[in-house]
């Protein structure tokens, strides 16, 4: 189903997504946590980037294991394929950390700072604590994001330029 479409594979494509996505989310969810005054012009950018970002990673992951699988079936020299593996790893690492990063900043727009009845009776640590959360997951997120861009051309673009 990931692996390609008319003949080209579809991992090149589904990481564009994430690309740019992630970082987005990223930076949107720092604002979130650090700048209470712009959680309200923001918050509904920031709620679709943390459910978009995540799945959007789940896509590129996805297909970056049919492509390493093809390339594998076709042949390719151990060197490739050892840089692909790196660059799978970084890529699962980014995945995990920013289905993180989305769950943290879901739970921080929804209980912490959405003004429902029942949630204003949370103590104000709680808050903090989850943007500290929220900012740890937005540091990791980014290292591995760029990582992953990183070894991803790397592998494609060694010797080729």
């Amino acid at each position: 189903m990931f692996e390609e479409f008319q003949g080209l594979p579809l991992h090149p494509l589904f990481v564009h997504v994430p690309i740019v996505f992630v970082p987005l989310l990223v930076i949107g969810a720092a604002i979130y946590a650090l700048v209470p005054r712009l959680r309200r012009p923001i918050g509904w950018a920031v709620l679709l980037l943390a459910i978009s970002a995540p799945l959007s990673t789940l896509l590129a992951v996805e297909s970056g294991e049919a492509l390493k699988a093809t390339l594998a079936a076709k042949g390719y020299p151990p060197e490739t394929l050892a840089q692909v593996s790196e660059h799978q790893h970084n890529g699962e690492m980014t995945r995990s950390f920013t289905f993180g990063l989305g769950v943290s900043t879901l739970l921080l727009l929804l209980l912490v700072t959405s003004g429902h009845p029942r949630v204003v009776r949370l103590p104000s640590w709680v808050r903090l604590l989850l943007s500290a959360v929220v900012l740890v997951f937005c540091v990791l997120t980014a290292v591995y994001v760029l990582r992953t861009g990183d070894s991803g051309s790397e592998a494609v673009w060694t010797g080729v330029v």
